[in-house]
Parts: structure tokens; sequence; C-alpha cells
């Protein structure tokens, strides 16, 4: 029978040979340096260094830590095949890419559904592989949502902690709403929620808008 090698708190992890071991991470999630405490002082247990699309530095830093904890970039799992769990999906950290179609590609159609992270990994995290999202909205007394752009909210998390009705990815197209309080006009009852705060239009109910209508790269 297989016996338990850690068990994972808060600051870190309790490691059954080592006692608890702490993690340091950046603004990311990346786990960046473990360390514990001994009778001489603090020991570096492990540290990793990233590339921004993941890729861990190699050939210095030999500290390998434990290696049945594998909780590294974003603070997700890496496994054997080299790619991390995101839960939806797998992420390819050597090409920037997820290994599926996002299961809400259908709300963003201004992107790649195999994209990650915006194509901007030190702006956005990803915490369940869909739809990175920057876009919030409130719902007002007609029933309609009234969408506008926040630098501050980076998750689902926070956009309710600060008394948001909802969170959407950039590239969303959303019927029946408005941006910044004003409505759409001539049959142009949706919005799309573009790439940053000034990117936001009126459209027609269930219309699409092209890569090539909002600037954006189809990568």
């Amino acid at each position: 029978m297989q016996s338990i090698q850690f068990a994972i708190f808060k600051q870190g992890y309790f490691d059954f040979e080592k006692k608890y071991i702490y993690n340091d991470t950046d603004h990311l999630r990346n786990m960046i340096l473990s360390y514990l405490s001994n009778s001489n002082g603090i020991e570096i247990f492990e540290e990793n260094n990233y590339y921004p699309f993941g890729l861990k530095h190699e050939g210095y830093k030999s500290l390998a830590g434990n290696p049945a904890y594998q909780m590294k970039y974003n603070g997700k799992e890496l496994q054997e095949t080299g790619m991390y769990d995101y839960g939806a999906r797998f992420y390819l950290p050597d090409i920037g890419r997820k290994s599926v179609v996002d299961p809400k590609a259908g709300v963003m159609p201004s992107w790649s559904p195999y994209s990650a992270f915006f194509n901007n990994p030190l702006r956005f995290t990803d915490p369940n592989g869909m739809a990175p999202e920057d876009w919030v909205g409130c719902k007002n007394s007609e029933g309609s949502t009234n969408w506008k752009w926040d630098d501050y909210i980076k998750s689902a998390d926070q956009a309710k902690a600060a008394g948001y009705d909802d969170y959407k990815a950039r590239g969303s197209i959303i019927d029946n709403a408005k941006i910044g309080g004003v409505g759409g006009t001539d049959g142009k009852t949706s919005v799309y929620l573009g790439n940053n705060k000034s990117d936001g239009s009126f459209t027609y109910p269930n219309k699409t808008v092209t890569p090539f209508q909002v600037g954006t790269e189809w990568l």
C-alpha cells in the first residue's frame, strides 16, 4: 500500500519526513521557494524560476525538493508529461497553449480556443482552465446588466467580494446589456466586451465579432 507523502495547508505542506515546508509564491501564485526550520535555522528546500509562459529555468539551483509535491507554476500540479493540470484542461508551457478547446470558447470568439492567459501570462492567471476574465457587471432595475472594466478585479471571487453581480472574459458578447450605463441603438442590444476598457461596443444579438474586426490576431 502506498503511504501518504505530504498534506497540503495554506502556507505550504507537511512533509512526513521533513515536517512543515513553507512556500514563498509570487503575485501569479508561482511556487518560487520552499523552506523549513531546523536546528540550524532556515533551510532552503527547493527553488524554482520560470519563463513567462511557465517553462522552468534549468542548469542551476539544483535543489529538487520533494519529488512527490509538484505544485509549481500558477500553483498548478506539474504532470509526468510536462503539462500542468488546470482543472478543465491541461496546459503545455513549452508552447504556451492549452491541450484542448476552451469549454467557454463560445463566449470569446475573437480568441483562439487553445490560447492561454490572453497571451499575457504576466498579467493574467487561469484558475480553472477556462476563460480568463476582466469585465465586471451589475444588474439594473430594467433586468439587464451594466458592464464596466475594472483593472483591480482578477478573479470571480474578487468580483463577488467587491459587490459585482457578474464577471466575464474579454472577447465576450452579452445580450441585453449596457456599457457604463449606456445601451445600444437601432436594434444593437448586445455588447461586445473587448480587450481593454476602451474596447467595448454594441452589436446585434447573437452576432459574432471576428478577430479581424477587433484587430486581434488569431493564434
